[in-house]
């Protein structure tokens, strides 16, 4: 979806000031909030190319983010069954995206 959509430049700013010395020379060196960082800019957005709310997309993105980290940094608690059903919309608006040809 973000694959060949953005300059270096613009990859590399969607990075925090705190990690401008990290070196980004493709969409894949960016972490998830960093994807959030770079469509958050309306410009970018409009790269995308897909006729849906860049707000709720965003607002979407954070929540799995959020489960990415839990799950990443070992959350005793383990997954709800609330953030596997927002991971398995998410999967589900993606595939929507791919099957008429938004993404």
């Amino acid at each position: 979806m973000l694959h060949d959509k953005y300059t270096i430049k613009q990859l590399q700013a969607a990075c925090l000031p705190t990690e401008k010395e990290r070196e980004i020379q493709r969409i894949s060196d960016l972490t998830l909030g960093e994807y959030i960082r770079l469509v958050e800019n309306p410009d970018n957005w409009k790269k995308l190319a897909i006729n849906i709310d860049r707000e709720i997309f965003i607002e979407k993105l954070n929540k799995i983010r959020n489960i990415r980290n839990d799950v990443m940094h070992f959350d005793p608690d383990g997954m709800s069954d609330e953030d596997l059903s927002k991971l398995r919309e998410f999967v589900r608006l993606l595939q929507s995206l791919a099957k008429y040809g938004a993404i």
